[in-house]
């Protein structure tokens, strides 16, 4: 079956890894996103003023809400442990979001 050759063909020897099988020859790369505009320094400080001090603040609570999940009182209260686990979650939701931004944002800084 020429299906099954095909599927069992191995690269040229000598071929670097991740070749075709047939003609040696690497395979086309996805292209990569056009790179965004630079910012002006003005509007690039307050950005990334606005999204450090949102790391900062979601830090902070990140951490607040896990020295009160350690807690004794919250281990035998289900509903507070519930609320406070779900917060956490809200938390880490929006600092993976924040992060992003800032990764979006070094991207775009002025040269």
């Amino acid at each position: 079956d020429g299906a099954a050759k095909a599927r069992s063909a191995k690269a040229p020897a000598g071929a670097p890894p991740g070749t075709s099988p047939t003609t040696g020859a690497k395979p086309p790369r996805a292209s990569k996103p056009p790179r965004a505009a630079p910012l002006s320094k003005d509007a690039y400080r307050r950005q990334l003023a606005a999204v450090e001090s949102d790391l900062t603040r979601l830090g902070l609570r990140k951490g607040q809400l896990e020295l009160s999940l350690s807690g004794d009182a919250v281990a035998t209260n289900y509903v507070e442990l519930r609320q406070l686990t779900s917060e956490l979650a809200d938390v880490d939701a929006a600092l993976a979001q924040a992060e992003e931004a800032w990764l979006a944002l070094e991207e775009r800084a002025p040269r």
